[in-house]
């Protein structure tokens, strides 16, 4: 017997017209709990960003300034990420890589606010930065 659209039908279950299956169709879509079910694709969906920058030097220290300006432009993605975020921490990953010495990774916050404190002269130990913005620069 000859593929037919109505015997495909029968087979699974529906025998009535195709206007009756259209009808149908549309009814269970429009039904409270496919609604419930878009809704929660919508709010757990993923996105990644993507930005990839290629350069050749014939100067290896022009390496270093890329990779600085790399670590700020993370930094400053990170930061609106998580102000943007809805309760779940963004995840981002920085890093070069190379066909000689391959995949290195850029830390993100890479002894910043030790940084910060070397540059008005202070210390760690007597620095009023609070634990939470610790806990926050260093993603824990």
């Amino acid at each position: 017997m000859p593929w037919h659209w109505s015997t495909q039908l029968t087979a699974l279950g529906f025998a009535g017209p195709a206007e009756q299956l259209s009808r149908l169709i549309d009814w269970k879509l429009q039904s409270p709990q496919q609604r419930r079910l878009e809704q929660q694709e919508e709010a757990t969906i993923q996105r990644q960003f993507t930005i990839e920058l290629r350069v050749d030097y014939a100067d290896n220290e022009k390496n270093q300034a890329m990779r600085l300006a790399c670590q700020q432009a993370a930094q400053h993605l990170n930061a609106t990420a998580v102000l943007l975020s809805d309760g779940q921490r963004p995840q981002i990953a920085v890093f070069s890589d190379d066909f000689y010495s391959g995949r290195e990774e850029i830390e993100l916050v890479s002894g910043t606010i030790q940084a910060g404190l070397d540059s008005i002269g202070g210390d760690a130990n007597d620095s009023p930065v609070s634990n939470e913005l610790l806990n926050a620069f260093e993603g824990t």
